[in-house]
């Protein structure tokens, strides 16, 4: 059950994320920090799954 809500809170913090970042800008595609975005999140989540896994830990 606390992985289907984990599951869910992660998909819906994606696109509220999204939806944020098109609200501020103003709907404008800016690709250069949509990049950054995606490169933050990409390193955090290896960050995060090596550190975990690592120690062998539940994930956050």
């Amino acid at each position: 059950m606390f992985n289907r809500v984990q599951r869910f809170s992660r998909r819906f913090t994606t696109y509220l994320s999204a939806g944020v970042l098109l609200q501020a800008s103003g709907c404008m595609f800016d690709t250069s920090e949509l990049a950054a975005g995606l490169v933050s999140s990409v390193v955090n989540n290896l960050i995060a799954s090596f550190v975990f896994g690592a120690f062998n830990l539940g994930g956050p």
